[in-house]
């Protein structure tokens, strides 16, 4: 910009001096005298054109970054602890039967051979170990169910005295029984007897048992009668063997018989069915007397009572 205001002065200053030699009449046509040269004018020098410098930024002190290192945090990654649900699987479990409770007395039962009728009710207690230092009990009735037992025996013979009958129970899967009990009978001198009594068990038909088997034999005699007639006891015997014990009630029984479908001869009663009958009519005569002597003494105290009265009027 500034260059232009300089030509602008050059071309002002240059019409004013051609507007002065007009005027003066100076100016002078083309002729042969030769023309005074022009005054040569100072060539007009523009001034440099100087483009407008900016200072450059200072550039700042470059301060070195600190270095520092950075603190490393280690953030422990979380420990997730998926606990696997437990499935709890029941086993079915079958239900628990509740044993029976034995009846005060056994069932009676009727067993025949050919030649022996027996009727009975029967128990079975008998011992059995648990382990080498526990030992417990079990108790069962004779069944009276001909399914669930066996009768056999052997009968005289013309040169024979004795019998027997051996009765099977405790019916196995195998359709074999584990029990038996087996009564053997003998003639002699005009008595019949049961001579001996044997007791076979075996354990293992007892939950929880060792399993063991035992035969045992009783000791002295049962059943005593004459020839030909029935022994009876309603009351209850205990068979002792070493480790059980068989207990009797209703017993009738009577070997060497001809017919087994009823009992010949006379019923012979035990001991103990004996002592009993002596006792229920001697029990009831005491209370009878009893009786009359509370009665008498009432109405000799009422007596007594009346005549008092009668004497004080």
């Amino acid at each position: 910009m500034r260059a232009v205001g300089v030509f602008t002065v050059f071309v002002i200053s240059l019409a004013l001096v051609c507007g002065q030699d007009v005027g003066n009449g100076t100016i002078t046509t083309d002729g042969p005298d030769t023309e005074p040269p022009p005054t040569a004018l100072p060539p007009t020098v523009a001034p440099p054109t100087v483009a407008p410098t900016t200072a450059a930024p200072t550039p700042k002190p470059t301060t070195a970054a600190a270095t520092t290192p950075a603190p490393v945090i280690t953030t422990p990654a979380p420990v997730i602890t998926t606990q696997a649900p437990v499935v709890t699987t029941q086993v079915p479990v079958a239900p628990t039967v509740a044993p029976t409770p034995l009846p005060a007395t056994p069932s009676k039962g009727t067993f025949n051979t050919t030649c022996i009728r027996l009727e009975m009710g029967a128990r079975f207690n008998v011992t059995y170990n648990i382990d080498a230092n526990t030992t417990a009990y079990y108790v069962v009735d004779l069944p009276t169910d001909e399914a669930q037992l066996k009768v056999s025996g052997g009968c005289t013979t013309a040169n024979s005295t004795q019998e027997n009958i051996k009765i099977e129970f405790m019916k196995q899967e195998d359709q074999t029984f584990a029990w038996y009990v087996n009564f053997a009978f003998e003639n002699k001198a005009s008595k019949q007897y049961v001579k001996v009594i044997d007791f076979k068990y075996d354990t293992s038909v007892i939950a929880g048992a060792v399993p063991e088997t035992k035969t045992l034999a009783s000791n002295g005699t049962y059943g005593d009668v004459t020839a030909d007639n029935s022994y009876l006891c309603k009351a209850k015997q205990d068979i002792m063997f070493d480790s059980a014990t068989l207990s009797l009630t209703n017993v009738q029984l009577q070997a060497f018989s001809k017919d087994t479908s009823k009992f010949s001869g006379k019923p012979v009663e035990c001991s103990l069915d004996a002592y009993t009958s002596n006792i229920v009519p001697i029990a009831v005569g005491a209370a009878l007397a009893a009786l009359v002597v509370i009665v008498l003494i009432a109405y000799l105290v009422s007596r007594s009572r009346n005549q008092s009265g009668y004497e004080s009027v």
